[in-house]
């Protein structure tokens, strides 16, 4: 589509140079007419003398969206500017609006050999009510509690270091609902990125490390459902077996796309329990304190539970009654450290639930061995405790 700059508005005087050397123009509202379309066109002249163009269009009824081209973070530098921020370290809005950026820490990425094309990566936002292909795979009873970050990396490939995200959350969110999720284009469902995920309430942030990306680079942001299939053949992930490290070495594109979601910890009710003996028990156990989905055997429809800690299973028989179930977590030294309140369960089946590791004040507990001792009517307490080990 061609515009006609001469009848255009200049902006240019609108501008002001932050600290960093960026420009931010701010536009007031009053200046706009609802229903209009507008089209912000920008030139710019390189350092060898080429003329730039970037055309963007927005108007008073869209939502907010962010692009950046970030090449220069892929180099690695960790030497701070004058604001204090490393020059590997890239935040999606620099008016400190949203706390959401990338990080590339010195070996986070691997050059495709046998090429001249350069390395580049662009990170992006996305309003959620703009995200509609991606809202209707959201896990059981969960909601988004941010907007849509999608990072685009080309011509380079991870290795185990990756690259570290922090994400914004909606500030009014339960934070101790909150966890990163990227976005699977392969199984179309929302996946908790697995891993140390450190959430600051105060900040309003989760910070995690990625190593792992969907195939595809750049322009695979927000594609309709079927085109994100069919590229998800492949992707780009490192790995550590212990011994070593393996690295996808021709997977030289990929993309993400990231979001905080909350989604409340549930009390899975499991199949029939046939069983005479009440019986409780964790696992994985020991565990860290590490975002991770944990396989279950007899929970019916759900074969997962996504937690930072581990899961309590606890076998019901039939011969006990319908009862509140409260669970409480003591260190050894006799002090609460948590309560969990199940509610009210029915005898003759398998239960499951999660702690997240973390104590009633909502901080991570230390490593340690804690045990823990289920309350029900009609459930003796010596066959109600269990033994959970954490380790960092």
């Amino acid at each position: 589509m061609q515009h006609d700059l001469a009848t255009s508005t200049d902006i240019s005087s609108s501008f002001t140079e932050l600290p960093n050397k960026q420009l931010v123009a701010n536009l007031p509202f009053a200046g706009l007419s609802a229903g209009a379309d507008y089209l912000l066109h920008i030139e710019a002249q390189s350092y060898n003398g080429e003329t730039l163009e970037k055309e963007i269009p927005f108007s008073l009824a869209e939502n907010g969206v962010a692009e950046k081209q970030v090449d220069l973070a892929l180099l690695g530098d960790e030497t701070e500017n004058g604001q204090g921020r490393a020059a590997n370290e890239v935040l999606i809005d620099e008016s400190g609006s949203d706390p959401s950026g990338v990080t590339f820490p010195t070996g986070g990425l691997i050059t495709a050999t046998g090429t001249a094309d350069v390395p580049s990566m662009t990170f992006a936002k996305t309003d959620r009510d703009e995200a509609d292909n991606l809202t209707d795979d959201l896990p059981t009873d969960g909601a988004l509690s941010s907007d849509i970050y999608t990072l685009g990396l080309e011509n380079a490939g991870l290795s185990e270091k990756g690259f570290n995200l922090t994400l914004g959350f909606d500030p009014d969110a339960d934070w101790t609902e909150l966890a990163a999720y990227m976005f699977n284009p392969q199984t179309q469902e929302w996946e908790l990125v697995e891993g140390v995920q450190t959430i600051d309430p105060t900040a309003g942030t989760i910070q995690l490390n990625v190593t792992e990306l969907n195939a595809g680079g750049q322009g695979s942001a927000l594609r309709p459902r079927a085109a994100r299939a069919a590229a998800a053949n492949g992707g780009m992930k490192a790995s550590f077996d212990g011994r070593t490290h393996w690295i996808r070495a021709n997977a030289t594109s990929g993309s993400g796309q990231f979001a905080v979601l909350s989604v409340p910890a549930a009390t899975v009710t499991g199949t029939s329990y046939t069983g005479t003996a009440f019986q409780v028990f964790n696992f994985p156990n020991p565990f860290r304190l590490s975002a991770k989905a944990v396989p279950i055997t007899h929970g019916g429809g759900t074969t997962t539970l996504n937690t930072t800690g581990t899961v309590i299973k606890f076998e019901v028989p039939s011969t006990v009654g319908t009862g509140r179930v409260v669970i409480r977590i003591y260190s050894l030294a006799g002090e609460l450290v948590r309560e969990l309140d199940e509610g009210d369960k029915a005898g003759g089946f398998y239960y499951y639930t999660t702690w997240d590791g973390k104590n009633k004040d909502g901080k991570d507990v230390a490593a340690g061995v804690y045990y823990g001792v289920i309350s029900m009517p009609g459930v003796n307490v010596k066959d109600a405790r269990f033994k959970l080990a954490v380790v960092k």
